[in-house]
């Protein structure tokens, strides 16, 4: 049984010596052009690949026991005896590590980056305002539009830059006095924070994020009509927004997935009183659950 299994591994990694031709040879984690760069090997550099390309790609073995590829066209190969592999992998390590400048890894600033873009609903919590005003309570439910951008800072820790969109409108509401009534709301909130994701299974994440920002131009406009005459309440403001949000994400392929998403936002402001529809001086929460699906992209 031990014969068949080191025939079998000396049968899937026949090796050669070769060298690198190219002033940097990029070393990839699959055998295609678009797959990650793990490191940057230099011109002369003598390596180790395999005896058969993949698509004219060679695997290679690194100093650190890892597995990669290289272009057959950054590379000039030299048969090795079967007896010569495992040496030529020791100096090949020998050599990597102590030339300097060899093995520098090719990061951009969004490698490990993921963009996500989804659609939900809020439940505004719009007390006491809901309670005073007829229809306002109908624009609880509102929609919510997202764009997130994620840069991983550490293995298991992101930040996060994100913009939203909030909306709601209800028309035509009967008062008992006859009048009709119309209800507006929109705010866009921009805010940072902090991503942990420490559950990750391949294609499958899970994360959890505290954001925090601005909720700017928010605003709650109503607007009352009967016989011609208009009567408009309009509250504006831009105030501080806290929210706490839990993203699970299935990857579909290796750059895309789906993303859902589930919150609570925290978020307050403070109106005047208005003679015109009687209301004295409130504070509103305009925070609530909040959920969304959408689409989330990764780059490595």
């Amino acid at each position: 049984m031990t014969t068949i299994l080191i025939f079998l591994f000396q049968t899937a990694w026949a090796a050669q010596n070769a060298k690198i031709i190219a002033e940097l040879a990029d070393v990839l984690d699959q055998p295609n052009e678009k797959s990650r760069v793990i490191v940057q090997l230099k011109k002369d550099t003598e390596v180790i690949v395999s005896n058969l390309p993949t698509e004219n790609f060679y695997k290679t073995r690194l100093s650190d026991g890892s597995f990669g590829w290289l272009s057959g066209n950054q590379i000039r190969t030299e048969s090795a005896g079967e007896s010569q592999i495992e040496k030529g992998f020791e100096a090949n390590k020998a050599r990597t590590d102590s030339a300097n400048g060899q093995t520098e890894k090719k990061q951009f600033w969004w490698s490990n980056s993921r963009v996500l873009l989804g659609y939900g609903l809020q439940n505004l919590s719009l007390d006491p305002l809901a309670g005073l005003l007829r229809g306002v309570d109908q624009v609880r439910l509102t929609n919510a539009i997202t764009a997130e951008m994620q840069f991983q800072i550490w293995k298991f820790l992101s930040w996060a830059a994100r913009v939203e969109y909030r909306f709601s409108s209800v028309q035509g509401i009967s008062l008992d006095d006859g009048s009709t009534r119309e209800v507006k709301y929109n705010s866009v909130p921009i805010s940072f924070g902090l991503i942990v994701s420490p559950l990750e299974w391949g294609a499958v994440r899970l994360g959890a994020g505290v954001y925090a920002g601005l909720a700017l131009q928010n605003r709650l406009e109503i607007t009352d009509s009967l016989s011609g005459n208009v009567a408009k309440l309009t509250y504006t403001s831009t105030n501080p927004i806290l929210q706490g949000l839990i993203q699970a994400s299935v990857g579909l392929s290796r750059n895309w997935g789906l993303l859902v998403e589930g919150g609570y936002t925290f978020q307050s402001a403070s109106y005047p009183s208005s003679t015109t529809f009687n209301l004295p001086k409130v504070d509103v929460n305009f925070g609530g659950f909040v959920s969304r699906l959408g689409i989330e992209f990764r780059f490595e």
